[in-house]
């Protein structure tokens, strides 16, 4: 099974509860800072990373985190990893169920410390919500994916190194043919009863006789109705041009779709 990281959450700044913000956590608490002896600045934090097999024509969005009601930087870094000023990433299997709960949770390895794999399922099923996967059909679609919850004592920046993965880009892109607008799609007038949605982005593969292959939704407006109108309209009624190589051969390619208002 082929597996792309879907999210790399910095769940750690945001954790959709207004009290985080107002009131400062006891020292030791998961979004607490202090200053060590040794003068690091101490911040404990939670990271959570969701994976999902590669797109495929059934499902149209992926499972995302659903911060406005979660709570994930909530309550005490395991103690005595803390003591022993101990991180660790600790990998996970979740069933995210159709109205976004964590229905079953196990720890698929360990991160080497038996605190922190006792205290991930607990924590993530307590104080996380998750958009659920849609299927191609309109409906959500209950399943289970891979994860990673990262604990972590000290802020950090990441950065991608050079000599990752490297994907031939054709010389010729695949494109739509004709533009694409909210108007187009037929959602002018929906998109504006949604507080939150300002935008949203796809992933459409398109295969070497213009056919579009899947659609994946990558930011989506998580309004179900909309999601589903999007990707059936790039699936159904948009046309594409293939992409060709360096030779004039006609090869898969992605068209990548972003609309904003």
């Amino acid at each position: 099974m082929s597996i792309r990281i879907l999210s790399l959450l910095a769940v750690f700044a945001i954790s959709g509860n207004a009290q985080a913000l107002s009131k400062s956590p006891p020292k030791g608490h998961l979004g607490s800072e202090w200053e060590a002896r040794n003068g690091d600045l101490i911040h404990p934090q939670l990271g959570l990373s969701l994976m999902a097999p590669a797109p495929t024509a059934d499902v149209f969005r992926p499972e995302g985190f659903d911060w406005r009601n979660s709570n994930i930087q909530q309550g005490p870094y395991p103690p005595k990893a803390l003591k022993a000023d101990k991180e660790g990433v600790v990998p996970l299997n979740l069933t995210v169920d159709v109205a976004g709960k964590i229905k079953h949770c196990e720890v698929d390895g360990t991160s080497g410390l038996a605190e922190l794999d006792g205290h991930a399922c607990p924590h993530l099923v307590r104080t996380v919500r998750l958009y659920p996967a849609l299927g191609a059909d309109g409906k959500r679609i209950e399943r289970t994916i891979s994860a990673q919850l990262s604990y972590e004592l000290r802020l950090r920046i990441t950065t991608f190194a050079e000599g990752g993965t490297v994907e031939s880009t054709p010389k010729v892109r695949a494109k739509r043919n004709g533009p694409i607008s909210l108007e187009s799609i037929g959602i002018a007038t929906e998109v504006r009863k949604l507080r939150d949605a300002r935008s949203f982005a796809a992933w459409v593969k398109v295969l070497p006789d213009g056919r579009p292959e899947s659609c994946q939704l990558v930011s989506p407006t998580y309004d179900d109705g909309i999601d589903a109108l999007v990707c059936n309209t790039l699936m159904q009624k948009t046309t594409y041009s293939p992409a060709r190589d360096a030779v004039g051969n006609a090869v898969a390619d992605t068209v990548n779709v972003f609309l904003s208002w």
